[in-house]
């Protein structure tokens, strides 16, 4: 099977072509920015200086980090928060007792070092945690309460990956077309 020289050409148009596409619609692409929130869960131990050991006050920490999960997935304090910072969050558990929140703003970029929005879902976090605590008693708190602010990225790879793919994708018709016409001429 030979590949014809104008299979070439239009291999070559289709990557000027993608390449060309590719670039004005990522040239006006502004990465979003984020604020970080990272929270370490406790328990405080002046109020049960002898009841437990450290290691169970850890483990108890570490599956309360899992509760607190569960309270951002809840529609209520997305709708607290949303009304509260008019932002969207993500959380994950890193390791063990900690959690790291990242806040975007999918309408409005976040301003470059405003970190309010951190301030925000600390304040809806602390209030469920006020009212839990209220309910249940068990001195649970956030120990560590860090914001930080991430410059989004912009990065060539999605240009490069839309120009492959167009590539790719015109080399594999090419090349069908082309085994369809020796098959029918044989």
């Amino acid at each position: 099977m030979k590949f014809r020289k104008l299979y070439l050409w239009i291999l070559l148009a289709v990557f000027v072509v993608s390449a060309v596409i590719s670039y004005l619609y990522w040239k006006d692409f502004e990465p979003r920015n984020k604020v970080l929130v990272f929270v370490t869960v406790g328990i405080d131990q002046t109020e049960r200086p002898d009841e437990t050991s450290s290691y169970e006050l850890q483990r108890a920490s570490e599956h309360f980090s899992d509760v607190i999960l569960g309270w951002t997935l809840e529609p209520s304090f997305r709708q607290d928060f949303l009304k509260e910072a008019g932002a969207d969050f993500t959380g994950q558990r890193q390791e063990k007792q900690n959690l790291l929140f990242e806040i975007t703003d999918a309408e409005e970029n976040i301003s470059e070092g405003d970190v309010s929005a951190g301030e925000s879902f600390l304040k809806v976090l602390n209030a469920q945690l006020a009212e839990y605590e209220a309910a249940t008693h068990q001195g649970y708190v956030l120990a560590v309460q860090n914001l930080s602010y991430e410059l989004g990225q912009k990065s060539p790879l999605p240009m490069v990956g839309d120009v492959l793919l167009a590539l790719v994708l015109v080399g594999v018709l090419l090349l069908a077309y082309e085994y369809a016409q020796t098959r029918r001429r044989s």
